[in-house]
């Protein structure tokens, strides 16, 4: 219990200096910033294997837990951009916008 908890300590404060460290605003709260944290010390240690800087099995250390953690932020805002919203599709503005240009253009046509 005590190492769940540990974790999720851990997996917080790294996701609150990557938060600190990117550039932006990122509306995540403190359960997605403990979990960012986590999985980027997973990704951490999973580069940090493959680079020749961990032994299979040994956990990633804190700088490579942020590495980690700042690399998932960078794929967050590629995906998302900096709206905070999914990047794909028309936003609800320009649905308005492209609804009343389909109307105007309709009513010369009567």
């Amino acid at each position: 219990m005590m190492s769940m908890i540990g974790h999720m300590i851990f997996g917080l404060i790294v996701g609150f200096v990557a938060r600190w460290i990117f550039p932006g605003w990122t509306p995540h709260g403190l359960i997605l910033t403990m979990l960012l944290g986590l999985a980027g010390a997973w990704l951490g240690g999973v580069l940090g294997r493959v680079l020749g800087l961990y032994n299979e099995g040994h956990p990633a250390g804190f700088f490579m837990a942020v590495v980690g953690a700042l690399v998932l932020l960078f794929l967050y805002h590629l995906a998302v951009g900096s709206s905070g919203r999914a990047a794909i599709g028309p936003t609800p503005a320009e649905i308005q916008v492209g609804r009343t240009i389909a109307l105007r253009s309709l009513s010369f046509l009567c």
